[in-house]
């Protein structure tokens, strides 16, 4: 299916990132990854990083499904609160899961470094904004909560935020470790970086079936070909779950639209991303070109055909709302579109093995956050290949399905 609809602006402003053939013959390695999009580029760098010879290869070009279509609004706090990921999981493990994900802003920024800024990642504020009067209790537990567990955030009244921009909410989280970047394009940096240390790429090549024997795995591609590594990694988002025998996330379709560049910023706060307490949220933030990102309007998934036949409306429905919230802010729609990804009932990701093998790896990082959950995804796909340990892996593991007990909301 196609993941995306509409002209997501990324591949539009850069083109094809880069051009790799097919896979024609079988190739020797390590490791297979299973997907070009931003969470197979960095399970890919790493492992070539690691010295393991890695390959990717991916059904359609490089990096054009979920990734081409990604805000990127980088954050550390996911779709459920810490507090409700507590009374989930436990208050131990989703503090941990936090953390986890403070620090995979700090990675992730360190690798847009490292490759010559090449995503464009900038350090912004999140302000999590409180949309109406009944959740601001909870959204005081959630600050105080993490107040009490060492994160840096501020508590803003309407006062401030009225003082600082035209926001008319009650009040707001404001946490000072957020970013946002240009998705696309660092992908596309990462790859080309990889590359030229040794990893190879075959885009336009499916994965069709896989098997697995004594020392390594046998994957069959849509092509007739092969492969025969130690390991592979199913990194292709959503698509992942076609190759697992039970439903473990829901989907659900997003919009959004980017603006023409933007002269006057009257009423923004400065260098922020911006979403809010009402579920579904709408998200905001500025692209270096000043342009704005407006996305929400969140429905769940029923077919492609349906998400996309909403596309106006929805669209529609973000400029009201985006002009309702910046009044001075003058703006026009240069692109819109649609987007299908996955969701857990926790909100954190499912990096592990496969249920029937060990030496296939699970790299899902849904949720709002992926991001950040791919940055750690590719820690731990590296760390279990190397016979190595990572404080995140039982925690992300798919086997906390049965510790929740809550699954059947799926069925």
């Amino acid at each position: 299916m196609d993941l995306r609809s509409g002209r997501p602006f990324w591949p539009v402003r850069q083109g094809l990132g880069g051009i790799y053939p097919p896979l024609s013959k079988p190739v020797d390695c390590d490791v297979v990854v299973v997907g070009s999009g931003i969470t197979g580029a960095l399970i890919a760098w790493r492992l070539v990083e690691a010295g393991l010879s890695t390959i990717i290869i991916d059904r359609r070009d490089c990096s054009m499904g979920s990734t081409a279509a990604s805000t990127a609004v980088i954050q550390y706090e996911i779709d459920t609160p810490l507090g409700e990921l507590a009374q989930l999981i436990g208050e131990k493990d989703a503090v941990l899961s936090y953390q986890a994900g403070r620090n995979a802003i700090a990675t992730l920024a360190n690798i847009d470094a490292q490759i010559g800024n090449g995503g464009g990642l900038r350090p912004r504020r999140s302000l999590y904004l409180c949309s109406k009067e009944d959740d601001q209790r909870s959204l005081r537990e959630e600050y105080e909560l993490r107040q009490k567990h060492g994160f840096t955030c501020e508590w803003w009244t309407r006062e401030q935020l009225s003082a600082e921009s035209d926001l008319d909410a009650i009040a707001a989280i404001v946490t000072p470790e957020a970013a946002d970047l240009n998705p696309y394009a660092f992908t596309h940096a990462l790859l080309s970086h990889a590359c030229h240390h040794g990893l190879r790429i075959f885009d336009r090549t499916a994965l069709t079936s896989w098997t697995t024997a004594k020392d390594h795995i046998i994957l069959e591609t849509d092509r007739g070909v092969t492969l025969k590594p130690r390991f592979a990694i199913l990194a292709g988002g959503f698509e992942t779950t076609t190759f697992l025998d039970e439903q473990v996330a829901k989907l659900i379709s997003t919009y959004a639209f980017v603006s023409e560049p933007i002269t006057q910023w009257n009423g923004w706060p400065r260098e922020s991303v911006i979403w809010e307490t009402a579920r579904p949220y709408i998200y905001a933030r500025q692209t270096e070109e000043d342009r704005l990102i407006f996305g929400g309007e969140d429905l769940p998934f029923k077919h492609e055909t349906v998400r996309d036949h909403y596309l106006p409306k929805k669209t529609d429905k973000l400029v009201q709302r985006a002009r309702e919230m910046f009044p001075r802010i003058d703006f026009e729609v240069a692109f819109c579109w649609a987007g299908t990804f996955a969701e857990t009932d926790d909100g954190l990701p499912y990096i592990s093995e496969h249920p029937q093998s060990d030496r296939m790896l699970l790299a899902m990082c849904y949720g709002g956050n992926g991001i950040t959950y791919s940055v750690i995804a590719a820690e731990i796909c590296r760390d279990i290949i190397l016979g190595e340990d990572h404080p995140m892996r039982k925690i992300f593991s798919l086997a906390r399905r049965e510790r929740t007990k809550r699954w059947s909301l799926f069925g």
